[in-house]
């Protein structure tokens, strides 16, 4: 071999070796940057180190292309699935329960209940059909690094421990009940009957950082404009640049025209299905607010569970905060970080179905009354034949439709047409029709407390307070104090001292305790919020020897002693 021959070839060896290690070098950087692990390798070098951490025991296999790995962690059975095309891992609190076939509606009904309360876990069930049995399972994906592995790994267990013990006391609860009402008439009291007193609940129960229920139609989505004016209160805003990024990896820009008017679900949905599980938005605005300072928006889409009329999907918006500075000081609302989460849901069905469908139910509704008399009617039907005008009745049933899905924005625009409409003729009203419109005015009102916007709340609650109706006055000192009037705390000790001065036989009565704990609530959490931390640790801790008050205070006490630690 000639000297030239012997160059060549070591500047051969040499250039293969240097690409080698520049890509090795390049992926390594790539990782670090990300944090984030992007290979079944990555991941399953992980998750053996953090079960050892954990004192874990893995039992590895192989199912196809994928790997899996099953584990016992305290008291339940676990397995995490690595799948060789995704930087995802699915981990599964494997068959925690098993229900009879029998019991299989009223198995799917919690397991719905639980997942529209979840934030990652999910609840699932697959069936046996040679045992006749259904097993539950709880799902969760997660995207592991080298940081904070071992702590979302231990904190998604324990999400699953907590959502396994709501499953099994709300189940074995309700399958009690069955047993003497029957499953259609649980489901139904569920819905029916409780339904106002869980919405109250469910709204005493929120603090300042709550959901809005959107709706949206085949032919109208939403949009960047709306997120930014009902999530943001953002009506004007001048969109600079967007970047889009799907789980399938693909990233493409948007034009800046476009981006006002850009539909969300079309990100995800096309030809009425999922057609991207995920998905990313980055987008750079200025706002009236700040004109010369640059905001930063990211949205994140997520499909949800649907069905063949419609497809659900969570979208959760976090706008960057901007750096102090003498215009923009800490603690003002631009120097904080606002994130907000919510359900939306895209029908497949359009308008004009729905409609035929109203004037449907309507028409059969008016026959029966006419057959058989007000006697057999339901509650629904009642309220269908309450008004004669076909239109009027539509909007009072799609209205109250939409308020008992959370529909909270969709459902005012309904609610208010009934409203202005029964209020121009209400004291020549018959009682029957007058209480339709105190029940709209009471559905706007809970409406617009859910959407934060108070003032208008009050206008609609407090033309509710002479009826004396528990429900609706619950309604009223939430929309006060979740707004934070300062009469709220006046309110409630008017409130409290009249019940206290009720004679014996009142105070016997089924809505006295309910009443009163809940106002005790309220005026433990006005204590708190005025940080009177003395006033309202003496409150709860006398609420903690009452069982429907314990839990609250608990919390609440909590609450207080950690503002009292962070001072120190």
């Amino acid at each position: 071999m000639g000297y030239i021959e012997i160059i060549i070839l070591i500047w051969t060896v040499g250039t293969f070796a240097a690409s080698a290690l520049y890509f090795i070098w390049k992926g390594y950087r790539r990782a670090k940057q990300n944090g984030y692990s992007s290979s079944p390798n990555d991941n399953r070098r992980l998750i053996r180190k953090v079960l050892r951490t954990l004192n874990c025991k893995p039992v590895w296999k192989k199912e196809n292309e994928d790997s899996l790995v099953d584990y016992q962690y305290q008291d339940g059975s676990f397995r995490i699935r690595l799948n060789k095309n995704s930087p995802f891992v699915r981990l599964s609190c494997l068959s925690f329960y098993s229900v009879l076939s029998e019991q299989l509606e009223l198995m799917r009904n919690i397991c719905n209940q639980c997942n529209q309360n979840t934030d990652n876990c999910r609840l699932v069930y697959t069936i046996d059909n040679a045992n006749g049995t259904a097993q539950v399972h709880i799902v969760s994906g997660l995207l592991l690094n080298d940081m904070t592995s071992a702590l979302l790994l231990k904190r998604t267990m324990e999400d699953m421990f907590l959502w396994k013990n709501v499953f099994v006391k709300r189940f074995e609860e309700m399958a009690k009940d069955a047993e003497v009402m029957g499953m259609a008439d649980i489901e139904r009291a569920g819905m029916e009957i409780g339904r106002n007193i869980y919405l109250v609940h469910e709204q005493e129960m929120l603090h300042q950082d709550g959901g809005l229920g959107w709706r949206e139609q085949p032919d109208s989505g939403i949009t960047i404009r709306k997120l930014f004016a009902a999530a943001l209160g953002v009506s004007q805003f001048l969109p600079i640049r967007m970047t889009v990024l799907t789980d399938d990896r693909d990233i493409r820009k948007v034009e800046t025209e476009n981006i006002s008017g850009m539909e969300l679900s079309a990100e995800l949905i096309a030809d009425g299905k999922f057609v991207h599980q995920t998905a990313v938005l980055f987008l750079s605005y200025f706002d009236r607010i700040m004109p010369e300072k640059e905001r930063r928006l990211v949205v994140y889409l997520s499909a949800e569970q649907g069905d063949e009329h419609t497809l659900y999907y969570r979208i959760t918006v976090t706008r960057l905060p901007l750096s102090v500075q003498k215009a923009n000081p800490v603690g003002s609302d631009n120097n904080k970080t606002k994130v907000l989460s919510v359900l939306a849901a895209h029908d497949l069905r359009p308008s004009q179905t729905r409609t035929d469908e109203f004037r449907y139910l309507w028409k059969e509704a008016m026959a029966k009354f006419q057959r058989e008399g007000a006697g057999t009617l339901t509650d629904e039907e009642r309220l269908l034949i309450a008004c004669v005008n076909p239109q009027m009745g539509y909007y009072l049933y799609r209205g109250k439709t939409l308020f008992n899905r959370k529909c909270f924005l969709d459902a005012v625009v309904y609610l208010e047409y009934v409203y202005h409409t029964l209020q121009q003729h209400l004291p020549y009203q018959q009682p029957e029709t007058q209480q339709y419109f105190f029940e709209a005015s009471y559905m706007i009102g809970y409406c617009y407390n859910a959407l934060h916007q108070y003032d208008r709340a009050y206008y609609y609650l407090e033309l509710l307070l002479p009826l004396h109706n528990i429900v609706y006055t619950e309604e009223y000192i939430n929309c006060m104090v979740n707004g934070g009037d300062l009469r709220a705390y006046g309110i409630i000790e008017g409130l409290l001292q009249e019940l206290a001065n009720l004679p014996e036989k009142e105070r016997a009565k089924s809505y006295f305790a309910p009443f009163m704990n809940f106002l005790k609530r309220r005026k433990a959490y006005v204590l708190v919020e005025r940080r009177s931390y003395e006033e309202a640790e003496k409150l709860l801790r006398k609420m903690i020897d009452e069982p429907d008050n314990a839990d609250f205070a608990i919390h609440e006490l909590a609450y207080i002693q950690k503002k009292k630690e962070a001072k120190q």
